[in-house]
């Protein structure tokens, strides 16, 4: 498969208080993967706290993340709260093999700990489309930030 990146100015995609402190984070597309068939967005996500800005991290490092696909795999986000604890989770979903009857799913499931992400646990599981335009197919090539819920493929700017 041939894969382009395409380099342009970083995009706000949307904001959201994605880990429900009340204040607001950004998600900004950095990167554009275009495939034959498609295009994967890498997207980062950006705080403002005490007047800085500063970049949601993972493992120490600064914390991007995929969303899209092609017709065989795709890659999402989503942040809700998972555990009904009252606190908001980020999750990392991907599908696979969605041209066949079944699909091979997973989300990787992370807390927000301060300015980072932390990983809790990863599921996986099957799931059978009704078809091509079944509505739970979108989850696993979008961002879905409780309100926030912008247009695929975030090509704006």
């Amino acid at each position: 498969m041939q894969v382009h990146q395409v380099w342009s100015y970083p995009v706000i995609v949307g904001s959201e208080d994605a880990d429900l402190d009340g204040v607001d984070e950004a998600f900004i597309k950095v990167i554009t993967h275009l495939y034959h068939s498609g295009a994967t967005n890498e997207l980062a996500i950006y705080g403002f706290r005490n007047g800085r800005f500063f970049r949601v991290k993972r493992d120490g490092e600064p914390f991007v993340f995929q969303v899209g696909g092609v017709s065989v795999f795709g890659e999402g986000a989503e942040c809700r709260d998972v555990d009904t604890d009252g606190t908001a989770e980020f999750l990392l979903l991907r599908i696979e093999g969605v041209t066949n009857d079944f699909q091979n799913v997973s989300e990787r499931i992370y807390r927000w700990k301060n300015r980072s992400l932390i990983f809790m646990k990863r599921t996986a599981g099957v799931f059978a489309k009704t078809g091509y335009s079944d509505p739970l197919l979108f989850r696993y090539y979008s961002l879905r930030c409780f309100s926030l819920d912008p247009p695929f493929p975030y090509a704006r700017g």
